[in-house]
């Protein structure tokens, strides 16, 4: 990325990013934003919605979104919005959205495979106790509670027969395979990560006018998928940022949780429940060492 690149906005004036070395031509690694090592936001730059942002991490600054061109939908594009747009629902409190297909041809029939996919894992199953106690509660998990890896959009009745698999009754490999149908969008599908985006900003539509403008804004600049990353200043500012980003997403059906921060204030303020494992039992009273 050239240097000046990121001077054409009056925002990111002040942003410098690191330089390659001379003798690297090409870009090694690409570390995450989710990664420990930018957990921890130190500064950020958000211009508008068709402008990029930056986050002044530990490693430096790292800038990222669109380029301020604005190109014209593509007409996968425009498919895709219109499917949505057209079919999304608000049921029982949650949303209901329909895959979205690029076209409507019949899918082949894959059963054989998955027969053959099944007989595979159940050998690996059977030759590793650990491994299958891991996997079965996974699995009895989704089951029990009628999703795989939920995000909390709901598929519609007459889409569900595509999301079927095979799987042991119980998670016992001995008993004979049954065919099961997912109710949620599952992480896996490429629609699933556009269909997470839609329904977020969707809900910040519907909902975002009974909370501080702020909650809105930082849906549409600050939510990567499901992951939200955010850096305020202020402590009182942040804690009711947090409360009413999960209020307005519990109004969509959705429950925000897996929260972190730096300032352990902010995560008093948050039920226990909802913070992330790795600070979920943490003594908040007792200082650092």
């Amino acid at each position: 990325m050239p240097s000046d690149w990121l001077k054409r906005w009056p925002h990111m004036a002040d942003v410098e990013l690191q330089s390659m070395p001379t003798d690297h031509e090409q870009v090694e690694l690409v570390i995450g934003l989710d990664t420990t090592l930018n957990r921890v936001i130190l500064e950020e730059r958000h211009g508008t919605d068709n402008e990029p942002s930056a986050y002044l991490t530990k490693l430096g600054w790292v800038a990222f979104g669109p380029n301020g061109d604005r190109l014209e939908d593509s007409l996968e594009d425009k498919r895709f919005l219109a499917t949505l747009n057209n079919t999304i629902q608000h049921q029982h409190g949650k949303n209901v959205a329909k895959l979205p297909f690029k076209e409507s041809t019949p899918l082949p029939d894959n059963m054989n495979m998955a027969i053959r996919r099944a007989q595979s894992l159940k050998r690996r199953l059977d030759n590793d106790e650990a491994y299958k106690t891991s996997y079965v509660a996974q699995m009895e998990k989704y089951t029990d509670k009628g999703y795989a890896k939920r995000v909390p959009v709901k598929v519609p009745e007459e889409d569900r027969d595509y999301l079927r698999y095979l799987w042991w009754p119980e998670g016992v490999t001995s008993k004979k395979l049954q065919v099961f149908r997912i109710k949620s969008h599952v992480f896996g599908p490429r629609s699933s990560p556009s269909v997470v985006n839609f329904c977020l900003r969707k809900t910040a539509l519907d909902f975002g006018s009974k909370y501080n403008e702020e909650a809105s804004n930082s849906i549409r600049r600050n939510f990567y998928v499901d992951n939200l990353l955010k850096a305020m200043d202020d402590e009182e500012e942040c804690i009711k940022l947090t409360r009413d980003l999960i209020n307005l997403y519990g109004d969509g059906g959705f429950r925000l949780n897996q929260w972190t921060s730096s300032c352990k204030r902010i995560l008093a303020a948050i039920p226990g429940e909802e913070r992330d494992d790795s600070v979920a039992v943490l003594d908040l009273n007792k200082e650092s060492s």
